[in-house]
């Protein structure tokens, strides 16, 4: 048992999670066998390991194994959806301003950064009359300028010369005619 403990010990707790992570990931490729029963069989069958397999820490390890398998596929899908709603907000774009009830931040901006490629002058506002627009505006010329009229409607905001984010609590048809 000392051998063992000493074996044990000359691992670092890095290697050892490395080792554990590499059956985990196995035990999820693999189909039938019960994930934490499978990683303590692995371990403990490794005299590399011995002494080191208890439930406790192979289920920890199972557990975030399988945690890890699953935000891959939330990350994916989530990755999808991006896409997805990117490609339908640029279908939309048929003017320098675009209004939709809402989209993920980053396709916000992509599409005002496709805006202002097109137009010279862009934006997208997300929400509606009733809440407000969170907006995101770009521009090839002055950003800035841009903020000065919103302000005008009570906007709140701020940038650079070349984008503007903020909120607004003016309607649609307030913004359209105050950028126009």
């Amino acid at each position: 048992d000392d051998e063992n403990d000493k074996q044990a010990a000359d691992y670092t707790e890095e290697e050892i999670l490395k080792q554990a992570y590499e059956i985990a990931e196995q035990k999820l490729a693999s189909q039938g066998l019960d994930t934490i029963d499978y990683v303590i069989s692995k371990v403990a069958s490794d005299e590399s390991l011995y002494g080191l397999a208890n439930e406790e820490s192979c289920a920890f390890i199972a557990d975030k194994a399988e945690k890890l398998a699953s935000l891959s596929e939330k990350t994916a899908l989530e990755v999808k959806y991006a896409q997805l709603e990117k490609e339908h907000m640029l279908s939309l774009c048929n003017h320098a301003y675009l209004f939709v009830e809402d989209c993920l931040p980053v396709n916000q901006r992509e599409v005002t950064n496709h805006l202002v490629n097109l137009y010279g002058t862009g934006g997208v506002f997300v929400g509606n009359d009733e809440k407000g627009y969170r907006y995101v505006i770009g521009s090839a010329n002055n950003a800035l300028d841009i903020l000065t009229q919103l302000k005008s409607l009570k906007s709140k905001g701020g940038g650079s010369k070349d984008m503007i984010q903020g909120f607004t609590p003016a309607s649609k048809t307030e913004l359209l005619k105050a950028l126009s």
